[in-house]
C-alpha cells in the first residue's frame, strides 16, 4: 500500500511539473500588463467577429487561409480604423488588402506595402512594453496585441486595445466579436503592432 501511496505521489509531482513547465515554456518572450491610469474606451470603435457569415470564407490574398480561420489582425485593422473615414468592414479591407497584394502566400501581411496604401500608417514594434501601448492610446491609437488565448497558454491571437478602465485594459477580440479584458489572456502580450488611418 504504501509503495502505490508512493508511486502516486511520484506521478502527480511529474504532471504538476510538466504543467509548470508547459505555462512556463508557453509564457516565454511576454510582458504582463495592467494599466497605471484609465484611458476612455470610445463607444463608437466597432467590434467585428471575424467568423461573421458575410465575410469568414473570404480568402486572405491567394492563400489557402480565411478570414474566419486567421483573420484576427485583419479584422482587428478594421476596428482600429472604423471612428475614420475610412470605415469599412473586414470583407472590404480584405479585398482592398488582397487587390494590393498585402498578403504574402501563407496569408501574412505585409507591413511595408500596408504603408503604401493611401492613408494607412503601421508600426510595428521590435520590443514589447506597457509603455508603447500606452504610448499608443494616448496618442489616440490602438494597439494591435498578440496574445495566447485560454489564460495566455493557447494559441497565438491578436486583439485590439481600446483603452483601459477600473485597473484592466480593454480589447476587442475578433474570435468573439465584442469588448473583453486582457485578464481573459492572462494579461500577457507577446508583440506590439498599430495601424492607423489620416
Amino acid at each position: 500500500m504504501k509503495k502505490v501511496i508512493i508511486a502516486g505521489l511520484l506521478v502527480f509531482i511529474l504532471i504538476v511539473a510538466v504543467v509548470v513547465s508547459f505555462v512556463f515554456y508557453r509564457s516565454r518572450g511576454s510582458v504582463r500588463l495592467i494599466p497605471e491610469k484609465d484611458y476612455t474606451v470610445n463607444d463608437s470603435v466597432t467590434a467585428y467577429y471575424q467568423r461573421d457569415p458575410e465575410w469568414k470564407e473570404d480568402k486572405l490574398g491567394n492563400s489557402s487561409y480565411t478570414i474566419g480561420s486567421s483573420g484576427c489582425l485583419l479584422s482587428c485593422i478594421t476596428s482600429a480604423i472604423s471612428e475614420t473615414e475610412s470605415k469599412t468592414t473586414p470583407g472590404e479591407l480584405n479585398k482592398l488588402f488582397s487587390e494590393k497584394g498585402v498578403y504574402d502566400a501563407n496569408g501574412n501581411l505585409q507591413w511595408g506595402i500596408l504603408d503604401e496604401i493611401d492613408g494607412f500608417h503601421s508600426e510595428v514594434y521590435s520590443e514589447v512594453s506597457g509603455e508603447i501601448v500606452d504610448k499608443c492610446l494616448e496618442n489616440g491609437r490602438y494597439p494591435i496585441v498578440k496574445v495566447r488565448t485560454f489564460q495566455g497558454v493557447g494559441a497565438n491571437h491578436y486583439v485590439l486595445i481600446v483603452g483601459a478602465e477600473n485597473g484592466e485594459y480593454v480589447c476587442m477580440d475578433p474570435l468573439k466579436g465584442y469588448f473583453t479584458t486582457l485578464e481573459e489572456y492572462g494579461r500577457k502580450i507577446y508583440a506590439v503592432r498599430c495601424v492607423w488611418y489620416e
